[in-house]
């Protein structure tokens, strides 16, 4: 579950950087973009920083500002292609049987 969190938030980041936009993206946006707790979100930040998948920027107060690091945008970007082309895999098709 928290895999699937990290690759959601680093998935809005990844919008929020192509926007064009230099700002961070609070922390309170991404818990109510996931229907998370704001805990759970900067639980999830500390982690993503300490792989520099994002950078953060922690404001006065228990706030969050999160952009995305150049190594996460490769990340989203792979697991995005990785979905893709499980969606195109024939149902019933495995890896296994692919690989052989």
């Amino acid at each position: 579950m928290s895999d699937e969190l990290r690759l959601a938030i680093l998935d809005l980041l990844d919008k929020h950087s192509r926007t064009g936009s230099s700002n961070y993206f609070e922390d309170r946006q991404l818990s109510s973009a996931t229907n998370k707790s704001l805990q759970e979100i900067q639980d999830q930040l500390d982690i993503l920083e300490s792989e520099e998948l994002v950078k953060l920027a922690k404001t006065m107060g228990p706030n969050y500002g999160a952009r995305i690091s150049p190594k996460g945008t490769l990340l989203i970007e792979r697991a995005r292609e990785s979905v893709k082309q499980d969606k195109n895999r024939p149902i019933g098709f495995k890896q296994d049987e692919e690989d052989s």
